[in-house]
């Protein structure tokens, strides 16, 4: 991701707000269905943030879950569904200095030709979770010699 992305997305969405947040959300982060959906142009607005929150996910897996729920809400936000949004935007304006680092906690000697790659797989899932929809969420993480190579939600 070129340094500057999220400055230029913050310019491109009008988003001018300069408080920085600590977290992608709270602890209540579960959001509901509610009435009093967006008008048409706030609506496009909103595909349009989680659409780039989710191909920032990849390298801030930090805001996975917070970009999840707001996706599953697409067809119909809310007002409170926007300023979930705009949480999450302040979080990373707060955290643009943040790095994912992949490296191995182990080193492999190659000169044993039978040394072993430890692979460890980790998941956990929520069944019905979701108040509303009672959809269920699911989570995994894959570490090879103790580094995150693929996780997903």
């Amino acid at each position: 991701m070129k340094e500057n992305y999220l400055d230029d997305a913050f310019k491109y969405f009008g988003f001018n707000e300069r408080t920085k947040l600590s977290a992608p959300g709270s602890k209540t982060s579960r959001l509901t269905i509610s009435q009093g959906e967006l008008d048409y142009n706030d609506h496009r607005l909103y595909r349009k943030f989680v659409g780039m929150l989710k191909w920032i996910v990849p390298i801030r897996p930090d805001i996975a879950f917070s970009v999840k729920e707001l996706a599953r809400h697409l067809t119909s936000p809310t007002d409170e569904h926007m300023m979930r949004v705009k949480h999450v935007l302040k979080y990373l304006d707060g955290t643009k200095g943040y790095v994912f680092f992949v490296r191995p906690e182990v080193n492999i000697d190659t000169t044993q030709i039978g040394s072993t790659w430890e692979v460890h797989g980790y998941c956990d899932s929520d069944w019905a979770g979701c108040p509303s929809t009672r959809k269920s969420t699911t989570g995994f993480c894959i570490r090879l010699l103790g580094s995150p190579i693929a996780q997903g939600s």
